[in-house]
């Protein structure tokens, strides 16, 4: 079988190609295509993302509205594509593992994510999550997910990839696997992007790289969770610390825009300072300092050995996991925390190598098969 169907709840965006290395699964001979069901399953989230959707020649790119498109879609590819649903069996896509059921698909796990939990557990509560709990759809998910997904036999996966251990036992539990389903090992996704792509390329100029968070206008946070971090706070504390950075080091400061982000319409964010959109890994890769919040990218940083500072603005104060997130990258990469400019003084160029290796073992790789693509080891398990 040489076809596959990366399906997407959240939606498909440009630069995702480069995300999941799609390359690689095109010159090993696959078609791809790529189907986005955000729109017919999440239509919220669909509405609050602005960036400019995945389309990249020599990929099939959908975005299915309704739930009669996703089943005609399915009932048409069932019997010449292998599918990866880059998401786990929860109550808003149970639809999909129905489908999946009633066509007998065969399908695999390749969202190859990390656990975060750990980064993020906080005993704090934030002041949403009590409206968030009363709220019916709140609940019916959390029933699906304790009792109904329990019970429910649908068709099970062929395989699950790994890219760390400790995903294995968070996400483990939310696919669909019985006693046939393989384990693969591998790293993440971040991973492996990070060692596919050239260094950027600024001209022989020395710069320092901020993984831009897309707050205060990330939609998971407010279509999900309801924070709300007022604009013109965050950006005038961050632009007063990235100033500061540069006069302190002499460096260039170059945005890495996040993933969902779309500044195009918001200039005034960032002001004069240069944005790359989907080239975090590659910035990383040549940076002289990173700069961060909580991201997953910040793992990226201790595969690159790069000197790393975390920025914990008081405008973010108020979200909870956000700062306890902040707080352990902070402990675990033994690196400074900035708050205020005065506290860019901290900053170092050095860096803690052991703490660096101690991140990437936990948190980018399950060490097996690191000298190979997760494209090969996954393609090996399809036939």
């Amino acid at each position: 079988m040489k076809k596959v169907v990366f399906m997407f709840v959240t939606p498909a965006l440009s630069g995702d190609e480069k995300k999941y290395n799609m390359q690689k699964l095109m010159d090993l001979g696959y078609h791809i295509t790529v189907v986005d069901v955000t729109p017919a399953l999440m239509p919220e989230t669909e509405a609050a993302v602005l960036q400019d959707r995945i389309n990249v020649q020599g990929i099939d790119c959908y975005r299915l509205k309704t739930k009669h498109e996703i089943e005609k879609f399915v009932k048409r590819h069932y019997k010449d594509s292998f599918f990866f649903p880059m998401f786990a069996c929860y109550y808003q896509v149970r639809f999909i593992y129905k489908l999946f059921t009633k066509y007998n698909i065969r399908y695999g796990y390749v969202s190859l994510g990390t656990d975060f939990d750990e980064v993020i557990r906080t005993r704090k509560k934030s002041k949403m999550s009590l409206f968030k709990r009363i709220k019916p759809s709140y609940i019916a998910a959390v029933f699906y997910s304790r009792v109904v997904r329990k019970k429910i036999k649908y068709k099970a996966a062929e395989f699950c990839a790994f890219g760390t251990n400790s995903a294995r036992q968070s996400f483990g539990g939310c696919y669909m696997q019985d006693a046939h389903t393989k384990k693969l090992y591998t790293h993440t996704h971040d991973y492996e992007r990070f060692m596919s792509v050239p260094p950027y390329d600024n001209g022989g100029r020395k710069y320092c790289v901020f993984i831009d968070s897309y707050l205060p206008f990330h939609p998971d946070s407010i279509v999900d969770w309801g924070i709300y971090i007022d604009p013109e706070i965050y950006f005038s504390e961050l632009r007063e610390i990235l100033r500061k950075v540069q006069v302190k080091t002499e460096l260039e400061i170059i945005i890495a825009a996040h993933p969902r982000a779309d500044y195009r319409d918001k200039p005034q964010c960032y002001g004069n300072y240069k944005i790359e959109y989907a080239k975090t890994a590659e910035l990383i890769k040549s940076a002289d300092l990173v700069l961060g919040q909580f991201s997953t990218s910040i793992g990226m940083v201790a595969i690159a050995k790069k000197p790393l500072g975390i920025l914990l603005l008081p405008s973010c104060d108020s979200v909870y996991g956000w700062v306890n997130a902040c707080k352990s990258y902070v402990k675990m990469f033994e690196c400074a925390m900035i708050r205020t400019p005065k506290d860019v003084e901290k900053l170092s160029l050095d860096f803690n190598s052991s703490a660096y290796d101690r991140f990437a073992k936990r948190f980018m790789t399950t060490g097996k098969n690191n000298d190979r693509s997760l494209w090969d080891v996954i393609t090996e398990n399809i036939h």
